[in-house]
């Protein structure tokens, strides 16, 4: 059987990095364990770290963490300084790593697909069992996170550059379903369901992604193409001036046992 050639298609994406995951053998440590040779004794910033704005959001279409992940990034919230009483008496400064519940989809309190209020934890991480907490110091952040539908939709200004339409191409055997093909995912191909855009405040959306296969005759060995397009996400709209892309990923449709067919424009 003619084997299937499936160049992957690949978006980029800027990757931010976050605190690593929540470790719970830290996150909350005895104040009365014998181990303990550093007491933590405060954490600057208190009073503004426990009263945090409420963080507001439009809702979504789908669950994405990454918007809010951006906004404890942006406002300093992945890490606190802290006072250390060491043995001997003396005070010395670490910072420590905050890991919150909003961590990834399957961790998250927020449903960004359902408008109301949710409370996302930062659990302040200690590095070892040689430190212990000090009475009454804050240990634990909260977010108070707010899901809405905005009355007048959102502009979208822009989309993340795409991939080159020439990057990516399928080849599938006569009389086999495309349908099939791409949604088998021992196949190994990748489409991405979704599409990064921003407003004019730079927040993040994200676009749902469409593939029209019409074009593709399954039984007849040629040439086609596959449509991507782009919609406006939830509650938003495309701003006037945004050229909204469409591309195109080439198939071939092979016959078993006769030569390949080479893309070509």
């Amino acid at each position: 059987m003619l084997a299937f050639i499936v160049l992957l298609l690949t978006f980029g994406a800027s990757i931010q990095v976050y605190a690593s995951e929540p470790d719970n053998t830290t996150a909350a440590l005895d104040n009365t364990s014998s181990t303990a040779v550093y007491t933590v004794v405060g954490i600057e910033e208190s009073e503004q770290l426990s009263n945090l704005a409420p963080f507001e959001m439009v809702r979504r279409f789908s669950q994405n963490t990454r918007p809010l992940l951006n906004h404890i990034s942006d406002n300093g919230l992945l890490k606190v300084n802290a006072h250390i009483k060491n043995s001997d008496g003396t005070i010395t400064q670490k910072t420590l790593p905050v890991s919150w519940s909003c961590w990834d989809d399957s961790t998250t309190v927020t449903d960004m697909t359902v408008c109301g209020e949710y409370m996302e934890t930062g659990i302040i991480q200690l590095p070892d069992n040689s430190y212990a907490w000090g009475e009454g110091v804050l240990s634990e952040l909260t977010l108070l996170v707010r899901v809405y539908d905005p009355v007048e939709p959102v502009e979208i200004i822009e989309i993340k550059e795409v991939w080159n339409e020439f990057d990516t191409a399928f080849s599938l055997e006569q009389n086999r379903s495309i349908e099939e093909l791409l949604e088998n995912k021992d196949n190994n191909i990748s489409l991405q369901t979704e599409w990064p855009c921003k407003d004019s405040s730079g927040n993040e959306y994200a676009c749902p992604v469409h593939y029209n296969t019409e074009d593709v005759k399954e039984n007849t060995v040629g040439i086609y193409n596959i449509t991507v397009t782009f919609d406006a996400p939830l509650n938003c709209r495309f701003s006037d001036s945004l050229t909204v892309p469409s591309y195109s990923i080439p198939v071939t449709v092979q016959a078993p046992g006769q030569p390949r067919l080479d893309l070509s424009y």
